[in-house]
């Protein structure tokens, strides 16, 4: 094989090794995190409170999306008030309140929270109160502009949610009028999603081809000695005149030169080196036969 022959062999399995190792890029991993705050708590209707948040700290990674919700919980109390001198049933009694959410980086959202049915009777006069109907919703502010949210670690936003005055109502005889009361609570919670890069380090190019060319190099160098050591042999075993006493004479002589070539010739290449080593070896062992 000719040098020429060799460089290229080594050429093409070192850029085959660097492309093994060169596809390799960073993996992005997700992430989030989030914070949560009341923004009022048992408190009556009409209600309003705030809570501040971190904006999202660019230091963790890429802020891939941001989301901002309440959850409102509690309890109605509907009232009845009878004018009509008897009682009266009623039916289909309820409590809704219309509950808000904003940021003071824009967006804002509201939606209708109702309580559950009530079947009754109204007493003649009034109040009668019919307690314990559960009012629960979640609202959220969505399509918001990631970039408003990245600040530094420790700038904030605020997020504000009410709770109307609340409409009370049924279906009663006429004199039959409704009202109520309400304890409700808020949390707002601000959910930042991202993406997390990897800390998976990537050798710069130049130092994968360097390595990748090494290793091509040895390969080829390996098969090329291999190769020698071989066709060597053949031809030596191969002889006519191959006998026990030229084995000997031969083993003498050939150690004789291989150790006088290589303290005399310094450009002797690794691949010549083992081919006479193993050459040796079979000598030894064919002259103990």
């Amino acid at each position: 094989m000719t040098m020429k022959k060799v460089f290229a062999t080594a050429l093409s399995a070192a850029v085959l090794s660097m492309g093994a190792l060169a596809v390799n890029p960073e993996n992005a991993q997700a992430a989030s995190i989030s914070y949560s705050a009341d923004l009022f708590t048992n408190a009556n209707t009409p209600v309003s409170g705030t809570a501040e948040f971190l904006k999202f700290d660019s230091a963790l990674g890429t802020l891939t999306g941001v989301t901002i919700s309440s959850t409102l919980s509690g309890t109605a109390t509907l009232q009845t008030y009878n004018f009509t001198g008897s009682n009266q049933s009623f039916t289909n009694g309820s409590a809704s309140f219309l509950v808000g959410l904003s940021s003071s980086l824009g967006g804002s959202s509201s939606k209708q929270a109702s309580s559950g049915i009530v079947n009754g009777i109204a007493n003649v006069g009034g109040p009668t109160s019919f307690a314990g109907n559960e009012v629960s919703t979640t609202i959220s502010l969505a399509n918001l502009n990631l970039a408003d949210y990245i600040g530094d670690g420790t700038s904030k936003f605020t997020a504000t949610g009410d709770a109307g005055i609340g409409n009370y109502g049924g279906s009663a005889t006429a004199g039959v009028f409704f009202g109520g009361l309400a304890s409700l609570s808020s949390k707002a919670t601000v959910t930042y999603t991202y993406d997390v890069a990897s800390t998976v380090a990537v050798p710069e190019p130049l130092t994968i081809l360097g390595a990748a060319t090494a290793v091509g190099f040895g390969v080829v160098f390996k098969r090329h000695a291999s190769k020698n050591n071989k066709e060597a042999a053949q031809r030596f075993f191969s002889s006519s005149a191959f006998s026990r006493n030229d084995e000997k004479r031969r083993l003498r002589t050939s150690l004789l030169c291989a150790s006088s070539s290589s303290s005399a010739d310094d450009d002797e290449t690794s691949s010549e080196l083992e081919r006479w080593s193993f050459l040796r070896v079979l000598l030894l062992f064919r002259a103990s036969v």
